[in-house]
């Protein structure tokens, strides 16, 4: 009776132990920061240059192919120094017109106040930690008198948080793209100023066990305003199948998010570094 006694005390003790022991040791769920890139701006007041729109296209698969287009009407010729953000130094392509710039990229330090705000934004500020370091990019441009279209090519990595992981299972990865709008609306915009964006995943081939057990893969964008970290899921304007994956289309007048941040949910594994 006694050795049965000390059995049960035994059993009750481990019992007791083991909910506290295995909650203390969960880990917290996975991230690979990421720092945003954001659209164009001219480093000093652009007087007498009027934005008509952008295009912003964002392809992306491990890591994204950014593409963005600006129409710029001048007054008057003028040379203007323009720059933007981004997380990464590889290299940036610069048209204007037919001609190709070669655009100055460093690591943004110190940070002035325009990118200790996007600095800010970024899921290195939420999160903290990680490779998330902002770089600059600066050019000039000879703006001509009338219309000038400036285009702006780039890789951006992905940045990606992981989601329902347990205590002996790994959870699904979110990868993210971070883009900040905001900067574009300290130009004058045209009255019929036009923001068109198309943002496209690929999504891998989900098996009969995912689609009936597990979490199978989606695309959704979301948007915000300066300065707050709560995003809520933007409306497409259009959503296409496209060979790969899925397409999202939004179209916005002079009233854009300031911020977009665009995900691929349902991922098996995080994000890799292109």
């Amino acid at each position: 009776m006694k050795q049965q006694s000390i059995v049960l005390l035994m059993a009750a003790s481990i019992a007791a132990w083991w909910p506290a022991r295995a909650f203390a040791n969960m880990r917290a769920p996975g991230y690979k920061t990421h720092a945003p890139s954001s659209a164009l701006r001219a480093r000093a007041p652009a007087s007498g240059l009027v934005v008509e729109g952008e295009r912003l296209a964002i392809a992306c698969d491990t890591a994204c192919d950014v593409v963005a287009t600006y129409t710029v009407n001048a007054k008057a010729a003028r040379t203007v120094e323009l720059e933007f953000v981004l997380p990464t130094s590889a290299p940036i392509e610069v048209r204007h017109g037919q001609a190709s710039v070669a655009p100055i990229v460093a690591e943004a330090k110190p940070l002035t106040p325009h990118e200790y705000q996007l600095d800010r934004s970024s899921m290195k500020a939420r999160y903290g930690g990680g490779d998330a370091s902002l770089f600059r990019a600066r050019f000039a441009l000879a703006l001509t008198a009338g219309q000038n279209a400036i285009e702006v090519r780039y890789v951006q990595p992905l940045g990606g948080q992981e989601r329902g992981h347990g205590y002996f299972s790994d959870g699904t990865w979110a990868h993210r793209f971070h883009y900040e709008l905001w900067p574009l609306a300290e130009w004058a915009l045209a009255d019929d100023f036009s923001m068109q964006v198309a943002v496209s995943w690929t999504l891998p081939a989900v098996s009969r066990w995912t689609k009936w057990f597990g979490e199978v893969p989606a695309v959704r964008c979301l948007g915000g305003g300066r300065g707050v970290t709560a995003e809520t899921a933007l409306a497409p304007t259009a959503t296409q199948k496209i060979a790969a994956g899925r397409q999202l289309e939004f179209v916005w007048g002079r009233q854009f998010p300031d911020r977009l941040i665009c995900e691929r949910s349902g991922m098996p594994t995080a994000p890799m570094r292109k």
